[in-house]
């Protein structure tokens, strides 16, 4: 249980990703009418949507993370 008080950012945090799922359920895809686009992973450039107080596509975010997640899956195989 929370023992804090909600900011007026939580609450936007819990608008914008709830707006991206509710628009990935109906179509497929997270974006609509005044989000910032979310596009498709690209290993190239490590783009991750960052959600938080100022949402966007953040470069390289957990990128070292991903490689080493991908060391593992591609050395099981």
């Amino acid at each position: 249980m929370w023992k804090r008080q909600w900011r007026e950012v939580d609450f936007a945090v819990e608008k914008t990703m709830s707006d991206y799922w509710v628009n990935f359920v109906k179509t497929g895809n997270p974006d609509g009418e005044g989000l910032p686009a979310w596009g498709a992973y690209d290993k190239s450039t490590g783009n991750i949507m960052g959600i938080g107080d100022k949402s966007q596509l953040s470069p390289g975010l957990y990128k070292n993370e991903f490689e080493f997640l991908e060391g593992i899956v591609v050395n099981k195989k």
